[in-house]
């Protein structure tokens, strides 16, 4: 994985575990697609200049654009909450699958841009330790790694806590 992407992952594992107000999030199973656009946004900007959000044309927009070195780079994100039992978290049925579905939709849409870095970011919390292989069994995870040239992930936790992992992959 390219530098840019280890320093996002680095900043945004920090960020998530140093912002107590994200634990409400976490305790109720609720999406922070918005916040984690606006964090990923502020680390692009402290090494380069041109940065985008929702950006495209006739409603194929993507979430964050930026270039780097002449290159353009696309990014898709995606906050996933399941159902798993976790401590501190309320206990609520989550949709994983419907939520993996939109991370194939955004993997379709990004292999429909003819040029660029392409890339899918996605935070699945809370996921616990023994959940983890479940997790990548669902057929629709399958579905998204069958459609990636590469995907990497990453553990961290919330303030709290409450395991998330982080999944990018690259189109």
């Amino acid at each position: 994985m390219n530098y840019i992407f280890r320093k996002i992952i680095k900043e945004i594992s920090k960020k998530i575990n140093n912002k107590k107000g994200l634990e409400v999030f976490a305790i109720h199973r609720a999406k922070f697609e918005g916040w984690l656009k606006v964090e990923i946004c502020d680390i692009l900007l402290s090494f380069t200049q041109e940065v985008k959000v929702e950006y495209g044309k006739n409603g194929k927009k993507i979430d964050i654009f930026f270039k780097y070195n002449k290159c353009g780079y696309y990014i898709e994100l995606k906050t996933i909450n399941t159902s798993y039992k976790c401590n501190y978290v309320v206990r609520k049925n989550k949709p994983i699958t419907n939520n993996l579905e939109s991370v194939i939709n955004d993997i379709n849409k990004l292999k429909n841009l003819k040029n660029g870095n392409k890339y899918v970011f996605f935070i699945v919390f809370p996921l616990p330790d023994n959940k983890v292989q479940s997790f990548e069994d669902n057929i629709n995870f399958k579905e998204i790694e069958s459609n990636v040239n590469k995907i990497e992930s990453f553990n961290g936790k919330f303030s709290n806590n409450v395991p998330f992992k982080i999944y990018i992959g690259e189109i």
